[in-house]
């Protein structure tokens, strides 16, 4: 009777285990289900923010850098006869200073 009441217990004990295994195996398999679903979240946003960068920030730089260009090609192109009329008007104003050098050269 003592080796039948072992057996119970022991039996007690091994579904108690078995169903705290079977807990815990849910609850990481819970865990990973939300785990996926914010790695997709992060995937899906990472898609959006890589499609601006091609789409509409690259196509964009690409302007400024021709627009920054087009304005440097001007400046250096208007900057003599603009320094000419300067220090003519200066000379009829008795003001002589002018300086359309870039100061940082």
């Amino acid at each position: 009777m003592a080796c039948e009441v072992n057996n119970e217990v022991n039996n007690d004990n091994s579904v108690n285990s078995v169903n705290s295994v079977n807990r815990e195996v849910n609850n990481v398999k819970k865990h990973l289900e939300i785990l996926e679903k914010k790695i997709d979240e992060i995937d899906l946003k990472l898609i959006t923010i890589l499609e601006l960068l091609q789409n509409d920030i690259r196509p964009n730089c690409k302007k400024m850098s021709s627009h920054i260009d087009f304005v440097d090609v001007v400046y250096e192109n208007v900057k003599n006869p603009l320094g000419y009329i300067c220090s003519k008007v200066g000379k009829l104003t008795d003001n002589e200073t002018y300086n359309l050098e870039d100061k940082s050269s």
